[in-house]
């Protein structure tokens, strides 16, 4: 169970990230400012990421799969597989 909780805490940290990045830029957000609309303490954030840019990395990473993984399906879907 304590698993579930963790996922889910690190998944809030995750998407108030995107929303304050998107907002702000890079620069001008701050980890409180992240903090404050996931409802949780900057501390709880040092604890899944190890900075600010790591926690950027995480969110851009995985917005490079999505496309990665789309542009693989549409090359397969063109070539017939």
């Amino acid at each position: 169970m304590p698993q579930v909780l963790k996922e889910e805490v690190r998944n809030r940290i995750l998407e108030a990230a995107e929303k304050i990045f998107y907002e702000k830029d890079y620069r001008s957000a701050k980890l409180i400012d992240i903090a404050k609309e996931a409802n949780i303490t900057v501390a709880l954030i040092y604890l899944y990421f190890k900075n600010k840019e790591e926690l950027f990395d995480s969110i851009v990473g995985s917005v490079y799969l999505n496309f990665s993984s789309a542009f693989d399906e549409e090359e397969s879907l063109k070539n017939g597989s």
